[in-house]
């Protein structure tokens, strides 16, 4: 969280050309960083029972619900990061 705005980032390794790839759908689970995902991962965290997870859900669902979650993906290797903003908040 930085002020009002809540970020998810998924960190991936950087592929030789600068590449990042997400999972894509497996399973129950749609493709990492997608609206759906991020639902899956909300009711997921609910349904731990755990309070402090449960209060992540909370913050995340808030975050969507106003248009104040940003979604970021970070590609990772030997000469640093790169980010890559996905979507969501301006």
């Amino acid at each position: 969280m930085k002020g009002d705005m809540v970020y998810i980032n998924e960190v991936k390794p950087l592929n030789a050309n600068g590449s990042i790839k997400l999972n894509g759908p497996s399973g129950s689970l749609p493709t990492q960083m997608t609206d759906d995902w991020v639902t899956g991962a909300i009711d997921r965290l609910r349904q731990t029972g755990d309070a402090a997870a449960m209060q992540t859900a909370d913050i995340i669902q808030a975050a969507k619900d106003n248009g104040k979650l940003v979604k970021l993906v970070t590609g990772v290797d030997s000469q640093g990061a790169t980010v890559v903003k996905l979507g969501g908040a301006k």
